[in-house]
């Protein structure tokens, strides 16, 4: 393989891409014109999978890389210098970072900068000015509003695409699962119901282990009832105003998840949210496990919640939690009380061993 196609660290891709040919295209066109694009949309909207398979069409040239957005605005320099440079220290400056990106060729995928935006823009602007050879392809609900950004929005899929891809997911889901036994009708209901959002349709097309796609379809529509009756501002009497489409689908669906899971699959879920980007078991034993996740327990566990599509595996045997679900697990685990104390253990073990994301 040419030397190039082996720089950056993307990861690989464990399930394939259902359409979105339109949209990697015009990522591709667009940075040719901009050296900063930004793709913007409801959270579950792809925007991720779009651009991690346009930057890997585009990192021949000095190669690419992916950057989580960390938790913490002051990390963000440091989250970029250590994907880009492994001996990178913690202390690492956006000017220390501008000095050594000035004479590289690079293209950074930006990733879930949503609760982050001021200060990803400050950083994107400040590279963008030291590093003529760096280009920036950012994901968020919303533009950076950076000079010279071109955005493009990641709209939910076509309702037939979202038929293809909960079948497929599906067929991965349960084994012996054939798309032509499912129910056509119940399966059009189901995307339908979810707005043609991805992660909506991947979360739900895990259900069909344990339950046949007609009892999945009226299952959700229960579930989807009670939330519109609840999705009140009590402060304003009024209905909240969302921001993209589909994130009612999103929030109710992983809600719906959440309240599916095993008591300790909903304290891992909370847990791994500590990590920003993707981790092993180990970590997760490490940062994890206690008397309430005992070690011995978190394999299968880390299995059961990829199993029910919220982990990702990638390779490596790592793991990653999408942004929407990673935002959900976080609250979940602030409300325990524990997010200062898991920070403090993940932070500690990225430190000794770099094992965690």
């Amino acid at each position: 393989m040419h030397a190039s196609r082996r720089r950056g660290n993307l990861p690989g891709e464990t399930t394939p891409l259902v359409g979105r040919l339109t949209e990697v295209a015009a990522v591709e066109k667009l940075l040719g014109r901009s050296r900063l694009v930004t793709l913007t949309g409801a959270g579950g909207a792809g925007k991720t999978r779009v651009a991690l398979r346009a930057a890997a069409e585009l990192r021949d040239t000095g190669g690419a890389w992916l950057v989580p957005a960390p938790q913490e605005a002051g990390a963000l320099p440091y989250a970029i210098a250590s994907a880009l440079f492994p001996a990178a220290s913690a202390g690492t400056t956006i000017e220390g970072l501008a000095r050594r990106l000035a004479e590289r060729e690079a293209l950074l995928v930006l990733d879930g900068g949503d609760h982050l935006m001021e200060a990803c823009a400050a950083v994107v602007t400040a590279l963008l000015a030291a590093a003529p050879g760096l280009r920036v392809l950012a994901t968020c609900r919303r533009p950076l509003r950076c000079r010279g950004e071109r955005v493009l929005p990641v709209p939910p899929l076509p309702l037939e695409e979202a038929r293809v891809l909960f079948a497929e997911r599906a067929v991965a889901a349960v084994p012996g699962c054939a798309v032509a036994g499912l129910d056509e009708q119940a399966v059009l209901r189901v995307c339908r119901r979810l707005e043609g959002l991805p992660l909506a349709v991947e979360l739900a097309a895990a259900r069909l282990r344990e339950l046949p796609v007609e009892v999945l379809a009226r299952r959700l529509d229960d579930h989807f009832s009670a939330s519109d009756h609840h999705a009140y501002d009590g402060s304003s009497g009024g209905r909240q105003v969302l921001e993209q489409p589909g994130e009612h689908a999103l929030r109710a669906t992983i809600a719906w998840t959440h309240r599916l899971c095993t008591t300790a699959e909903r304290l891992l879920w909370a847990r791994a949210s500590v990590f920003t980007g993707s981790f092993d078991a180990v970590a997760a034993k490490e940062v994890c496990g206690d008397d309430r996740l005992p070690t011995w327990q978190l394999p299968q566990l880390l299995e059961s919640l990829a199993d029910r599509a919220i982990l990702v595996r990638e390779p490596g045997e790592r793991y990653r939690m999408p942004e929407p679900i990673h935002a959900f697990g976080a609250e979940r685990l602030k409300d325990l009380g524990q997010d200062e104390r898991l920070r403090r253990r993940r932070e500690a073990l990225t430190l000794t061993d770099g094992a965690a994301g």
